[in-house]
């Protein structure tokens, strides 16, 4: 994937606002005890898939009769990377990149047909209701690693505090 500078520059600033918008909202509501880097990741991970939707949105609308692009060394491995650092299995997000592919080629074959027969359009309703399923099904398969990711920092964060703890205390103790 490559991201134009103004891609970035709007993906920083609305970064930005949400983090100031949640540091506000938890700073008023202690029942929201949200942090800024769990949001964070959540609204990079939302943004990730949002900009993939529209990419391919754009590609297949500029490219009908275009081949196919295959990606380069640096867009894979920056999705590897992406996936890795979020904890998102990157197997299975491809397996259902791919089924999701599958489904939009067969149902813009559908879509391409003149007429269709009532067996045809019930197959396009069950295509794109299967489209919609794999669409939630990465977005939560990515939330759900943003949250594991997040936990893990906290856990981290907590360990981190209470070794640094500890130590303060065998300093006094020892007299070091």
């Amino acid at each position: 994937m490559i991201v134009t500078s103004f891609e970035y520059e709007k993906w920083q600033n609305e970064y930005a606002s949400r983090a100031n918008d949640v540091g506000k909202a938890t700073h008023g509501d202690s029942a929201n005890k949200q942090t800024p880097s769990v949001s964070g990741q959540a609204f990079a991970a939302e943004l990730s898939v949002e900009q993939s939707k529209q990419r391919d949105s754009i590609t297949e609308s500029n490219n009908v009769n275009a081949p196919q692009h295959e990606p380069t060394f640096g867009e894979e491995a920056f999705e590897y990377l992406l996936a890795n650092r979020l904890g998102v299995d990157k197997r299975t997000l491809d397996e259902l990149k791919a089924e999701l592919e599958a489904l939009e080629s067969e149902r813009d074959n559908l879509i391409d047909k003149e007429t269709l027969n009532e067996a045809q359009q019930q197959r396009l309703e069950v295509i794109n209701e299967r489209i919609d399923a794999l669409t939630q099904l990465m977005q939560d398969l990515v939330e759900q690693a943003s949250e594991r990711t997040a936990e893990h920092e906290a856990q981290q964060a907590l360990l981190s505090g209470s070794v640094n703890d500890a130590e303060k205390h065998t300093r006094r103790v020892f007299g070091s």
